[in-house]
């Protein structure tokens, strides 16, 4: 069993982080420090148009009452386009929509500013002088596709522009097969029992993907109460992982229903990487006195980032969304980046019937698609959730030290 440490976070902490914004414009001179990536296989960045790309996957819930949590994940597309000439250059970007994703599920698409996520690598690894980001697209169709273009955009030297764009990935009940969670490049299969008054969570997170998976790290809440209702007293959380773990007493979270909830969140600290094929596994056991009646929802938060061919150098890029396509009246260089990160929570299906009585694990089939409102001034309305769960890693981090 690997160290761990629990430590309170108080709820007002969290309140205050709820509210701050969480999406931040990025304009004007950027100011870089390094990359945390290896510069491995840079190409020289002279007389070249450097299209670097990313693609981060998060989520949506909308909460139900006693239920699965209605879940949904969204896309949020980036190309950054770096003007190596000593020159100005003139360009005309187009960027596909996946078939059978041009009609949005749930309205997430924004352009812009209100779509870009923080925290990229890509301006400390690539320096831009100055970076403009575009706003809305002119959206065409072509065949049975839909296309986002942006015209005569003019670049000057060692500067960069930016598109950015968020869109509707996939339905969340999707994701669920019997035991299985699966999301691009990985396998989260979990197993939940009871034994007295133990509540035990196996899971187990596989890389199915062809690339390796860096900083993989599955995080679990752990609810001791539902709807307001306290179902387990003094609960104890132990861990076993291949990875350093913290524990994060009387926190407060976004439940398997959707609502908030209090009780314990496994933090994982795993910094290595999962090989194609490999796996970890996880086994955590909440011991605790039953108090009422109840149905424990836990959720499961997932976080990694897929790079290890981000300069294509073997000719076949590993992407979840299509990358954008440049047009230039010069006859230019084009060298290109890319990587893709996930930072989910997910509603469990499955969850534990409490009784002072007894209790037993089950499972409950994802909620049916809900019609949801417009969310275009809104487009990220449960991520604060995430950000609660990163405030709760800082918190937990400076006190180990």
């Amino acid at each position: 069993m690997k160290h761990q440490k629990t430590y309170p976070i108080p709820f007002f902490i969290m309140a205050i982080f709820i509210c701050l914004v969480i999406i931040a414009p990025v304009s004007g001179t950027v100011s870089s420090t390094g990359s945390n990536l290896q510069d491995r296989d840079i190409p020289l960045l002279n007389n070249t148009i450097l299209t670097a790309e990313r693609d981060v996957l998060s989520f949506d819930i909308e909460p139900n009452l006693n239920s699965t949590a209605n879940l949904s994940l969204i896309i949020h597309h980036e190309a950054w386009i770096f003007n190596y000439y000593p020159d100005k250059k003139t360009v005309s970007v187009t960027n596909l929509v996946p078939v059978g994703r041009d009609t949005p599920v749930h309205n997430h698409t924004v352009f812009g500013n209100r779509s870009l996520m923080q925290q990229s690598n890509i301006p400390n690894l690539f320096f831009p002088k100055k970076t403009q980001v575009l706003e809305s697209a002119q959206i065409s169709g072509t065949g049975n596709q839909t296309q986002y273009g942006w015209n005569n955009i003019t670049i000057d030297p060692n500067c960069a522009v930016i598109i950015a764009y968020s869109h509707d990935f996939t339905e969340g009940s999707r994701l669920y097969n019997g035991d299985q969670i699966n999301l691009p490049g990985v396998t989260i299969s979990r197993n939940f029992s009871e034994r007295d008054s133990s509540f035990i969570l196996n899971y187990s997170l596989k890389n199915t993907g062809p690339v390796s998976l860096h900083n993989a790290n599955l995080n679990v809440f752990f609810p001791e109460k539902a709807n307001g209702i306290p179902l387990i007293e003094s609960a104890v959380m132990n861990v076993t992982s291949p990875c350093g773990i913290d524990i994060a007493d009387k926190t407060t979270y976004t439940d398997g229903t959707g609502h908030f909830s209090a009780g314990k969140l496994l933090l994982s600290d795993c910094t290595g990487d999962i090989m194609s094929g490999g796996q970890q596994n996880y086994l955590v056991t909440v011991t605790g006195k039953k108090q009422n009646s109840g149905m424990i929802f836990p959720t499961v938060i997932l976080n990694y980032r897929a790079d290890t061919d981000p300069f294509n150098a073997s000719g076949s890029m590993n992407r979840i969304w299509p990358g954008v396509n440049l047009v230039t009246g010069d006859n230019v260089n084009i060298s290109r980046y890319y990587y893709y990160e996930a930072s989910v929570a997910i509603p469990e299906t499955k969850f534990f019937v409490v009784s002072p009585d007894g209790s037993g694990a089950r499972e409950a089939s994802p909620s049916s698609d809900a019609t949801r409102s417009n969310l275009a001034s809104s487009p990220l309305p449960l991520l604060v959730s995430l950000f609660a769960l990163c405030l709760a890693g800082i918190y937990v981090r400076v006190n180990r030290r």
